[in-house]
């Protein structure tokens, strides 16, 4: 369904078994006359939505065999509908409250009932702007003195936020098994807690200036802790001429930086930030009354 050639069946079979995030009972195979032609995936995790904690299937690697796509008879559902409907039929009999997603094309998956949960923001900010100040407790990641603290931050920010999802074991396993292709920073002073943390790569580019990438998974406490990351990326303006960051697009970071404008003019000649509004996660509901039961809700609001 996914590989670009043949030569990659073997990488994708490897990478599936090495990833511990799923197992027996969570892969999904349609079959049409003894020919696997659809897969999707169920992830078994958890959700927090204002406050408190709903059981959330995670759907992947939704996809149908390039040779069978669109050939639906009649009033047959296509393969790609077929392998939904019983993603959602297998989310309920779980006891799942919610059912979320990544999608390819999110109008496809209007159809199923999902809707847009997650707007993002992709930044690229030269780092001539980058405020200055200091960031001494920003430090290289050390696993062995590191692990517990960094797990116990990105658990603390996915419990204050909206519709972030629990990273498990297998996850973390995962996570850092990947970040050895990059960087990874934590802001923390001495053996105190971590206040954050940045995964950061190198991006080439023969025929431009070098930049340097935050990946998506970068969190901070609060404004003082990315402030210092901000400082910390503006010191490497030896190395790299732009940063790109990923954040919420309720964040506005160009009022962090030496240049608050972000100009209207195609010929401008001093640096300014850009800034690509995209979205991401999609969700559906499956138990309504679970989740709004789940919520921390102010007092001062009645409903029923």
């Amino acid at each position: 369904c996914y590989g670009r050639s043949k030569r990659e069946v073997a990488d994708f079979v490897r990478y599936l078994g090495e990833d511990r995030r799923s197992g027996p009972g969570d892969w999904l195979i349609a079959e049409r006359d003894g020919v696997a032609v659809g897969t999707a995936t169920v992830l078994k995790q958890t959700m927090w939505v204002r406050g408190g904690k709903a059981a959330c299937q995670g759907v992947a690697f939704v996809g149908t065999l390039k040779t069978h796509r669109r050939r639906r008879a009649g009033d047959e559902a296509g393969i790609g509908t077929v392998l939904m409907r019983e993603v959602l039929r297998r989310g309920r009999e779980r006891g799942d409250v919610v059912s979320a997603l990544m999608p390819f094309r999110g109008s496809y998956y209007d159809h199923f009932g999902y809707g847009i949960v997650e707007r993002r923001a992709d930044w690229t900010i030269p780092l001539s702007i980058m405020p200055a100040g200091s960031f001494d407790a920003v430090r290289f990641y050390e696993p062995a003195r590191d692990a517990e603290a960094l797990i116990k931050c990105r658990q603390r920010i996915a419990q204050r936020g909206q519709a972030d999802i629990e990273r498990t074991a297998a996850g973390w396993e995962h996570y850092l098994r990947n970040a050895d292709e990059a960087f990874i920073v934590v802001d923390r002073e001495n053996d105190g807690p971590v206040r954050g943390w940045m995964t950061f790569e190198h991006l080439h580019d023969a025929a431009g200036p070098d930049t340097i990438k935050a990946w998506f998974d970068t969190g901070y406490d609060d404004i003082e802790t990315l402030k210092r990351f901000l400082h910390f990326l503006g010191s490497l303006r030896d190395q790299y001429s732009f940063a790109r960051m990923d954040l919420s697009r309720d964040l506005p970071l160009n009022l962090l930086l030496k240049e608050a404008q972000m100009t209207h003019r195609g010929n401008r000649n001093h640096p300014t930030a850009e800034m690509r509004p995209y979205t991401r996660m999609q969700v559906r509901i499956l138990d309504h009354i679970k989740l709004l039961s789940a919520m921390t809700l102010a007092s001062s609001h009645r409903g029923r």
